[in-house]
């Protein structure tokens, strides 16, 4: 369960190559979409957590997975800057897409980032049985049970009336998601017994939820007070613990990305 590849710069090199692979192959003929998606894609300020988790599960096997994964947390991204969402200006210190380019530009470059992860996936070295059980799982994932769903309740829910098991659940949608799916797609490449793939899943929906949390803290607009916060990350973060120890094969890198989250 743990790929070939242990430097994680090494990794985070080898996907950014394959996306730029990806991305070359696909936006030969239109310029103003090739240099948006590339302006989103390919930013060196991306952490590309996601798809180096699949590929500590995965192996090096995963990787055409595990850029899909990344198209569409960039595509989400995109989504979530929009002046409909949260009008954002800047991500990672640069102007967000709709600011750099324009706003059709930027719906546009997230319509064909989603699109063609659906494609890599349909195109990836896998038994055809294999490639549908992962669109499933992804797909499944991103719509009415994940990150859309997450999206609009989060949007039409009044922050400052928000109860935990409201927030919960947002989180658990809107971030949870794509970490649930990253991990499971992994176990299914890898062929993890059910175990494992279980106990991934969990600890997916746990990472999920202290991700957003800690990201809601930095952020300053989190519904929930400090103190309480900080104290559900600390709970959260020893069941995640927990989880790992629970695996037959240790993950190392699960391990870190557990271990620096800011907040």
């Amino acid at each position: 369960m743990i790929t070939t590849i242990s430097n994680d710069i090494l990794l985070k090199k080898l996907i950014k190559n394959k996306l730029n692979e990806i991305l070359s192959i696909n936006l030969i003929k239109n310029k103003r979409l090739c240099d948006a998606a590339r302006y989103s894609v390919l930013d060196d300020n991306n952490k590309m957590i996601r798809p180096q988790m699949l590929l500590s599960v995965s192996g090096e096997s995963g990787i055409d997975v595990a850029c899909s994964i990344e198209l569409i947390h960039i595509y989400s991204l995109i989504c979530d800057d929009l002046p409909c969402m949260d009008n954002d200006d800047l991500r990672h210190g640069k102007p967000t897409l709709h600011k750099q380019f324009d706003e059709t530009t930027a719906l546009l470059t997230g319509d064909f980032l989603l699109s063609l992860a659906f494609e890599v996936l349909s195109n990836a070295p896998y038994q055809p049985s294999i490639k549908v059980n992962l669109m499933q799982v992804i797909s499944n994932k991103i719509s009415n049970n994940g990150i859309i769903a997450g999206q609009i309740l989060d949007i039409y829910t009044k922050s400052d009336k928000m109860s935990w098991s409201e927030y919960q659940n947002i989180a658990m949608l809107k971030t949870s998601s794509l970490f649930i799916s990253t991990l499971k797609c992994g176990a299914i490449i890898n062929k993890t017994n059910n175990n494992d793939t279980n106990i991934l899943i969990e600890f997916g929906k746990v990472f999920g939820l202290i991700y957003q949390i800690a990201d809601d803290l930095q952020d300053g607009d989190s519904s929930l007070d400090k103190h309480q916060a900080k104290k559900i990350i600390n709970l959260l973060t020893l069941n995640a613990e927990h989880l790992l120890k629970r695996l037959s094969c240790k993950n190392i890198f699960l391990e870190k990305c557990l271990h620096t989250i800011n907040y």
